[in-house]
Parts: structure tokens; sequence; C-alpha cells
């Protein structure tokens, strides 16, 4: 019988991925918000040469009846659970509504716009791919604009105009690629409500050729009987490991075994992991024999050992026994 156990709890015995790729961001300018309804107003600035944090930064500013403004900036480095590629992303969103006579805006340089400037890099030469987006609406009150610089080439958009879409392939090494996003909004009323929102993404996704790394399986300690044995068939997105369980009792309960170290001790004849971590249950058909497929992501570098052991029904009741041990060694 064939089953297939998730890496997931596999990955949670490794020492975890390491983060090829790098991104860090921070104000460019003065990044602020500004309502202004009458006498009434209210202003918040975030200075120019802000880091950005691991939450990102936000300034608001709002009057009661009157309308609001509002600008974030973030970034992070993560991999997509679906292709397992690694990315870094950045963005820069904008939004304000007034309702009252009166102006909502955003403010920082000397015509109102704001930028932010972004870090991109590797720990190592990674070939991928920037993917660029600007878009927004506006009322006709309002009006909004974004722009994204990448060395020298730039991409803008402003209200009325049609969402913009771009990619450029590069690779990213220990010397950063800056990326400048800048955007700026405002509205004045005109209706009896008028706003603006905008927004600016730029994301590089690795490709999924590069260090995609291999796996070799060895065989470990002997068993007390059954026979484990595996392949490994390695692409772009992991490994997917293929055991193979045979001389089994027929038609027995199993259990999956992984363990760091591989180490075992003795339960009557039969070698079992002294530190072990379930990953499945398995049933042995009428030959005595089960396959479990494991995968294991690309870019993930560890060594795991594993064991199947069975429960069957003998002449003195319940029998254990358990398989050879196999050694698991992934690189990136």
């Amino acid at each position: 019988m064939k089953h297939f156990f998730p890496l997931a709890s596999v990955l949670l015995l490794s020492s975890g991925l390491a983060a090829q790729l790098t991104l860090t961001g921070k104000t460019a300018t003065a990044m602020g918000a500004k309502v202004a309804c009458g006498s009434n107003s209210d202003a918040k600035t975030i200075k120019a040469g802000t880091a950005l944090g691991r939450r990102g930064l936000r300034v608001s500013a709002a009057v009661r009846r009157c309308g609001f403004a509002g600008s974030s900036v973030s970034g992070f480095v993560g991999r997509s659970r679906r292709t397992g590629r690694a990315y870094s992303a950045a963005r820069v969103s904008i939004s304000g509504s007034i309702f009252a006579k009166g102006t909502a805006q955003t403010t920082g340089a000397k015509d109102g716009s704001h930028t932010a400037a972004f870090a991109f890099g590797a720990k190592t030469t990674t070939k991928g791919k920037f993917s660029i987006s600007l878009g927004g609406f506006a009322s006709s009150g309002g009006a909004a604009a974004v722009k994204v610089t990448i060395g020298k080439k730039s991409w803008s958009w402003k209200s009325g105009a049609r969402s913009v879409r771009a990619s450029m392939n590069m690779a990213l090494g220990t010397k950063p690629v800056m990326v400048m996003i800048q955007a700026a909004g405002k509205a004045s009323l005109k209706n009896r409500r008028d706003f603006y929102r905008a927004g600016a993404s730029v994301t590089f996704v690795a490709d999924s050729s590069t260090g995609g790394g291999k796996c070799t399986i060895t065989k470990g300690v002997e068993g007390c009987g059954p026979a484990l044995a595996g392949t490994s068939n390695s692409s772009s997105r992991g490994h997917l490991i293929s055991l193979k369980l045979t001389k089994a009792a027929k038609s027995s309960l199993g259990l999956v075994l992984v363990s760091r170290d591989g180490k075992t001790f003795k339960v009557g004849k039969c070698p079992l992991f002294m530190r072990p971590f379930p990953i499945g249950v398995f049933r042995t058909d009428r030959s005595g024999a089960a396959s479990h497929r494991l995968f294991i992501r690309a870019r993930t570098a560890l060594t795991i050992y594993v064991q199947d052991v069975t429960l069957g029904f003998g002449k003195n009741g319940v029998e254990l026994a358990t398989s050879n041990s196999l050694k698991i060694a992934c690189t990136k």
C-alpha cells in the first residue's frame, strides 16, 4: 500500500531554512499625512531615514466629521508554500477621504509626495525576476500617483490611467539592488465625498532552478526482519523520497519513524530509534509490503534517519519488528 507523508513534520527536525534573500527598507523622505477642514486639522509625520521594522511603517491623520489620510510601507522575505520559491517583497500604499470642505493628503517632499527606499539582496548570487505592480483609483475630487524605480528603469501610474504591470530578470547578490517607491495623493471636496487610494509593490521571486540541492540515501543499522529501501527524485521544487518496505508481516500495522541522529537501542533482538519522531501510520498488504513517500522542499539542508516499525499478530500474540534504518542527507 502506498502512503504519502507531508514533509512539514520532518522539517520540524531540521535547523530550519536559512534565508538566502535579504531585504531592508527606510523612508527616503519624510512620510506624512494631513487632514484640514477650516480651523480643524491633524498632521502626522515619520522622519526621513526611519528604518523599516518587522511590522512596517504606518502614518495616519484624521479629523472627526472631516476626513482621514494614511500611508503605509512594508517589506518582508518569505517562501511560497505552493511553489517552494523564496521571494522578497516591498509595498507602499496610500489612501485618503474627505467628506467636508477641506483636504486630505500625503506629505513629505515639497510636492507632497513621499518616498521609501528598499535594498533587495541575497547572501549568495540568486537569479530571479522582479514583478512590479502599480495602480489605484480616485474620485473626481481626488488624485493619486505612484512611481517605482529600479536602477535606471522606472514605471509610473496616476489616477485615471490603467494599472501598470511589468517584470524584469535580475540576479541578486551581496551588493543590494536599490528600489525606490514614491507615492502622492490628495483629495478636496467636490462631491458629497471624495477620495484617493493607490499602491505600488515590487516582488523578487528566485528562480526555481537556483540552489535546488540533492538528497542521498544510504543504509544504516540492520533491522530484525523487514527490509526498507529508498530512492530520491530531485526537481526544482524539491525532493521526492520514495520508500519501499518488504519482508514484513502480512496485513500488519506500522509506524514510520524519523530520528535526528539514528541512534538505536535493542527491544529484544530488534533495534529501535532511541529518540523517534513518528510521522505516519501505514498497513502492509497481503505480501507484507508497503510504500511511503516524503517530500522535502528544495534548498533545505538536513540529515535525518528513517525506520519502519510493524506490529503483527503471531503465535505469541503481538510481535514487534523493525526495519533497517536509512540515512537521508539533503543539501541546498
